[in-house]
């Protein structure tokens, strides 16, 4: 995995802060995989295949590439805030795959559909809220999701840009899901304020911040 560059002063993230953000994200990844399993009840894998940290501009020049439509599901707590994205191809592959409640083991209705997918973005951003809750060592109240459908791009700027993201560190990771009836790729994106990121990232208290 590359080093992560600091957003602020294009140096590199030393090797240990960069550990311990994978490592947050690594244990909430494993937290949602047991959830998933338990609601569906059937047996699911999640990991990371990549995580990555640019500036806004960067990763909005990087997502404007993909014209296609995909399904967006954000949600927000205190000083953060999550996107999960799914294309329509790996939105439709999980609805085949899951099996969830009186339904289970039959596609759901389609206007059951955006809530079926609704759900599992939360599983996938609940393992990792609760991670970085524990570090915390506090109680944190997550928003229920927003819906949205659109190019990526679009997504981002809806979610991301207001307020405009100064000060912020924001974390593009790429997950791999799979169960016995799938496989599929899903984008999750953190936007983190100086506080939390702080909070979470420094691991000597005499260095400087990992944002000002």
């Amino acid at each position: 995995m590359k080093p992560l560059a600091n957003l602020h002063n294009n140096m590199i993230m030393p090797q240990p802060v960069q550990d311990r953000l994978l490592g947050i994200f690594e244990i909430g990844v494993k937290r949602s995989t047991e959830r998933l399993s338990a609601l569906t009840g059937m047996p699911w894998d999640i990991h990371i295949i990549s995580l990555d940290i640019k500036s806004d501009e960067i990763f909005r020049s990087i997502l404007a590439r993909d014209t296609e439509e995909f399904l967006g599901f954000s949600f927000s707590a205190p000083g953060e805030k999550y996107l999960v994205i799914f294309s329509q191809k790996t939105g439709k592959a999980l609805l085949d795959a899951s099996s969830f409640g009186p339904s289970a083991g039959r596609r759901p209705p389609p206007d059951m559909e955006p809530s079926v997918l609704a759900e599992i973005a939360n599983i996938l951003i609940g393992g990792l809220e609760g991670e970085l809750a524990d570090r915390q060592g506090m109680v944190r109240i997550i928003s229920g999701p927003t819906t949205i459908t659109n190019t990526k791009g679009a997504i981002y700027d809806q979610v991301f840009m207001d307020p405009p993201p100064f000060n912020q560190l924001i974390v593009n990771v790429l997950i791999h899901i799979s169960s016995p009836k799938l496989a599929a790729d899903c984008t999750l994106l953190l936007r983190l304020d100086s506080l939390n990121a702080n909070f979470l990232l420094t691991i000597d208290p005499d260095a400087r911040p990992i944002l000002p």
